[in-house]
């Protein structure tokens, strides 16, 4: 009975393990992505704050049943360019 305890706590430990690894693989994963572009994303960049949402959407869309765009606008003197916010 002990052996059959102590192969169970192994493989639970290794287990545990290799989800933590996966979890921090994908998270280097991501921020990579999002952060090794070429230029910055701020409100004069508006082409790569789009890719860089469509990007996280895509992602959401693995986990949640439902994505979507909340977008809005940002005055700085007459008008400004739309801005979305991503929810699930």
């Amino acid at each position: 009975m002990r052996f059959i305890f102590s192969i169970l706590l192994l493989f639970i430990c290794i287990f545990k393990h290799s989800a933590q690894l996966t979890d921090t693989n994908l998270i280097v994963k991501h921020l990579t992505e999002i952060t090794k572009t070429k230029g910055y994303r701020h409100f004069l960049n508006v082409d790569l704050l789009k890719k860089t949402a469509n990007y996280i959407s895509n992602d959401f869309k693995k986990y949640a049943d439902t994505v979507y765009f909340q977008e809005y606008t940002v005055v700085t003197c007459n008008s400004g360019p739309v801005f979305n916010h991503i929810g699930t």
